[in-house]
């Protein structure tokens, strides 16, 4: 069962968006003088942020022994806690997370594998199509292998 989605009355939490979603410490003093005000008193809020700032730190690996376990306790505090919109990403967490251990143990990701895909797109809609698909391999490996070629003669 899905809850509402809540509305905050207090004209103290509106427009506090891109301050929570901030890292911490780039925040000034008094944009940290405000997240702790709104996290004192919103607990639910202070709660979440909590939450997102021990994720942050699992998923950067600094000051956790075993990332896989700190992993199950902060699904386990998700679990505890009645925030719905972290439970809704705890799922997306579960569905992936085969995928998600292996990032631990390798810190590999599909970063490069995405960015040959879009440079290949890229040269797709510079050429409007080619006449045939040797031309198109060509130009992939010309752009994607570093050529230069001097075109003046």
């Amino acid at each position: 069962m899905v809850k509402a989605k809540k509305h905050f009355t207090n004209k103290s939490v509106c427009k506090t968006k891109y301050l929570f979603l901030k890292n911490y410490e780039n925040l000034s003093a008094e944009q940290k003088e405000r997240v702790h005000y709104l996290s004192m008193s919103y607990p639910e809020i202070g709660d979440t942020y909590k939450l997102k700032i021990q994720f942050k730190e699992i998923y950067a690996n600094t000051n956790v022994e075993d990332p896989t376990d700190a992993m199950l306790e902060w699904v386990k505090l998700v679990n505890a806690s009645d925030i719905y919109q972290l439970k809704g990403f705890v799922k997306t967490l579960k569905a992936n997370w085969d995928g998600i251990l292996k990032y631990f143990e390798t810190r590999a990701t599909s970063a490069f594998a995405e960015r040959v895909n879009l440079k290949i797109q890229e040269i797709k809609r510079a050429a409007k199509g080619y006449r045939n698909l040797d031309n198109f391999k060509t130009m992939i490996y010309f752009h994607l292998g570093g050529l230069e070629i001097n075109t003046r003669i």
